[in-house]
């Protein structure tokens, strides 16, 4: 056994391997390492079930963050958010506070921006959506003012929501050379590259209808998929979400987008629509390879959420942290593969 592992089990070695200290209590080793691996015996089961306690309860906590910045409660949601952050174990809490302060500070950053341009916030947002999708000015005119039909929602002040009837963005997107399937709908969110750009959410609305958040499962589904991009990149810059490595830079890319949109799929409606969600959907890119890689997480992911169920009463959330805490495919498939290993060998263990 490598002696990282036996002190990750709380063993104060000498410079012989022999033991000299005392044993810690298994959820400090846990808050201690919240990323490293454990092996698992009659010794630590604990350690293990402390484990999946983190896991469920950053999931649970990035989840709660999400429909806080959605609500419409007027109360300090800064205050509440970290409220919430408090309780989680040091090594994780730490840099999930600089996460969110990054979130708040994106916030203000688009509270100024838009202060600039009161009152034609909506017809500012469109433009930055035109010039994103590099639309020529001149078809750019013709379309500028189906825009005014449009609604600004702000759940939380900074984070603007501009829903646009979906025929209109399905013309633009056409515009740019992007045809939407039937049936599929346009959301997304627009992340700015300098200080001076706004970070904000385009979600679809029927014509003619006004868009309520929360009126429905879908549309709140929908809503908290972008809000999720939108918190997704600052807790990758603060280190919580940790740094992609690898060598391909299509697959690292390919990580990247895999790592958003599995989290805010297993937050919208849990395993069901992860499992049915394409491959290429996930990663946007038609490399074997990689879909392969991505086909096989998928699998994985589709029998530990079942398993999962069995020890926490959850799946998805504790699935959440194991996709943050990936640095790349490779790793992704190594973590779930031996949470699969432990899971069985904790079942056997009560079995015999």
């Amino acid at each position: 056994m490598r002696e990282n592992k036996i002190q990750q089990l709380g063993n104060d070695l000498d410079s012989d391997g022999n033991f000299i200290g005392q044993k810690k209590d298994e959820s400090q080793i846990v808050a201690d390492n919240p990323y490293e691996d454990l092996e698992i015996n009659e010794n630590n089961r604990q350690a293990f079930l402390e484990r999946e306690k983190l896991a469920i309860e950053t999931g649970k906590t990035y989840a709660e963050v999400l429909d806080i910045l959605l609500s419409s409660e007027s109360t300090d949601k800064k205050e509440r958010c970290f409220g919430l952050i408090k309780n989680m174990p040091p090594a994780s809490r730490t840099l999930f506070e600089k996460g969110v302060n990054l979130v708040f500070d994106q916030i203000n950053s688009n509270q100024d921006i838009l202060k600039e341009h009161k009152d034609n916030e909506i017809g500012f947002l469109f433009d930055h959506v035109l010039s994103d999708l590099n639309i020529p000015e001149t078809e750019a005119n013709n379309v500028r003012s189906l825009v005014a039909e449009s609604q600004l929602l702000e759940p939380t002040a900074g984070i603007p929501i501009i829903a646009i009837d979906r025929r209109l963005l399905r013309r633009v997107f056409y515009m740019a050379g992007q045809e939407i399937p039937p049936g599929q709908d346009v959301n997304f969110c627009a992340h700015g590259v300098s200080p001076k750009e706004p970070t904000f959410i385009v979600i679809s609305k029927n014509t003619g209808e006004e868009y309520q958040i929360g009126k429905n499962q879908r549309q709140y589904d929908d809503l908290k998929h972008e809000l999720n991009h939108f918190v997704w990149r600052q807790m990758e810059k603060s280190g919580f979400a940790r740094k992609i490595t690898g060598e391909n830079t299509t697959e690292k890319e390919a990580f990247g987008r895999f790592r958003s949109e599995s989290i805010a799929y297993l937050l919208m409606d849990g395993q069901s629509l992860f499992d049915k969600t394409s491959p290429e959907h996930l990663v946007s890119t038609d490399e074997p390879e990689i879909l392969d890689k991505v086909e096989l997480s998928q699998s994985i992911m589709s029998v530990l959420g079942r398993k999962l169920e069995s020890i926490s009463g959850t799946s998805r959330n504790a699935l959440v942290y194991y996709i943050f805490s990936s640095r790349n495919f490779d790793e992704c498939l190594d973590n779930l593969t031996k949470l699969n290993e432990r899971i069985n060998e904790i079942n056997l263990g009560h079995n015999q």
